[in-house]
């Protein structure tokens, strides 16, 4: 039985030995240590300094703390310095050693360089960053460092980084980090359009052309009403397609009467304008686009609504911040219309839109736009001006499908033959990208 334990209690001794790395590892720091003092003796504080650290890492010792300190006291790093020795003072079980660092402590005190950051101008979200590491936490405080000049960098949401350097240089001294206020915000960068196959399901994003290979069906419903104009509430239908083919988008739009905005017995025909586009994507947030619009092509029962639209405009949709987007139009419309008499009456009009579009949830869109148009000359219109304004809104349903709604309020005379600003459209619609 004796023997018995006495094999066990051997086991377990050697088990609780160190191992061979372990003795290995120490001898390491010991060359390392020694080497550090030979070093120090002949005056080579940097090389002696890396020594030490390197020692400390295989072997953390008191003893090694107390000589990088002095190493560091003699290099002129005083701000490690004194934390070094501090702590051996305050943990040091060598009380002549510890009573050495304390005295050596006290001295280096008063000589320290203190840092303390200041900011000017707070704002949410910032962050200063010193040679790489965070000190935001040190704001309005006063802390050592080790003299020298030092690389800093503040960074807050949708603001340029800021990046500078600063001198702490200066012995015995408290010197104030001035954070500069940020100037220009970040720029974001410019939204891109959505690689084939997939199209963003925010306006915001959306390039003003279809890209290559997607085409688009809209159906909507879009119904008008005017005081002063109308019999009756019209309801009129739309159907339209476009195709991306490079930097190029076609396409073909028709609209229809539903309902009619006279009351009458015989109804005129029901077909009301077949369209044909040509945009050509410059850049995928910059694109012109012509269109013609063939109003009436089979007649209206011998009216003076026949005629066409030829369109010319310059498009251009620019990043406003992360959520908002501008999007803007400006060119010329050619007008023409029969004018009961075998002739036709003929308008040039120059038309611009500018809105802005919101990002409200990662699948719905806001948008608010306003339309100016001038007329320039011609014998059509008795007005000079149109303006009106129209909010919208879009959600993505999924992928390849959206739900859309649009308000037209028309502000200035916005129709042939009306005096006021009473005219109003409502179109609710559907997109699908099959």
């Amino acid at each position: 039985m004796l023997g018995r334990a006495a094999v066990a209690i051997l086991t377990l001794a050697l088990a609780c030995l160190p191992g061979k790395d372990a003795h290995a590892q120490r001898a390491e720091a010991q060359d390392a240590f020694e080497r550090g003092r030979k070093l120090m003796k002949d005056g080579d504080f940097k090389t002696a300094c890396a020594s030490f650290e390197t020692s400390l890492k295989l072997e953390a010792t008191v003893g090694t703390l107390y000589n990088l300190g002095l190493c560091h006291e003699k290099l002129g790093k005083l701000a490690s310095a004194w934390a070094e020795l501090k702590q051996v003072a305050e943990t040091d079980s060598n009380k002549g050693r510890a009573a050495d660092a304390a005295k050596r402590v006290a001295a280096l005190e008063p000589r320290l360089t203190r840092m303390k950051i200041v900011i000017s101008d707070p704002v949410p979200g910032l962050a200063v960053e010193r040679e790489g590491i965070d000190v935001t936490a040190f704001v309005d405080q006063t802390v050592p460092v080790d003299p020298r000049v030092y690389k800093f960098k503040v960074t807050a949401p949708g603001q340029q980084p800021l990046l500078f350097e600063h001198a702490l240089d200066r012995e015995g001294e408290t010197i104030d980090v001035q954070i500069p206020a940020f100037s220009t915000p970040k720029e974001e960068p410019p939204p891109t359009p959505a690689p084939s196959g997939r199209y963003p399901p925010v306006t915001a994003l959306r390039p003003l052309a279809m890209p290559n290979g997607l085409y688009e069906v809209t159906a909507s419903n879009i119904a008008s009403t005017s005081d002063s104009a109308f019999e009756q509430t019209p309801i009129d239908g739309l159907i339209s397609g476009r195709i991306g083919i490079q930097k190029f988008e076609l396409g073909l739009r028709t609209t229809f009467h539903e309902r009619y905005a006279e009351v009458m017995a015989e109804r005129p025909n029901r077909l009301l304008t077949i369209a044909g586009t040509l945009a050509y994507s410059i850049t995928p947030m910059f694109a012109g686009k012509l269109e013609y619009v063939r109003i009436h092509p089979f007649g209206r029962l011998g009216d003076s609504l026949e005629g066409s639209d030829l369109r010319v405009i310059l498009g251009r949709k620019e990043r406003l911040s992360p959520k908002i987007a501008f999007d803007g139009n400006a060119g010329f419309v050619f007008l023409q219309r029969a004018n009961g008499g075998g002739g036709t009456a003929n308008e040039l009009v120059g038309e611009t839109v500018a809105g802005l579009q919101f990002i409200a949830t990662p699948r719905l869109s806001l948008e608010a736009s306003a339309l100016l148009q001038l007329n320039l000359g011609g014998e059509l219109l008795s007005h000079t001006v149109t303006l009106g304004i129209a909010p919208s809104a879009l959600y993505a349903v999924t992928e390849d499908i959206d739900v859309f709604a649009r308000i037209f309020v028309g502000l200035l005379p916005a129709r042939e033959g009306s005096s006021s600003s009473d005219f109003r459209t409502y179109t609710i619609g559907l997109n699908w990208r099959p």
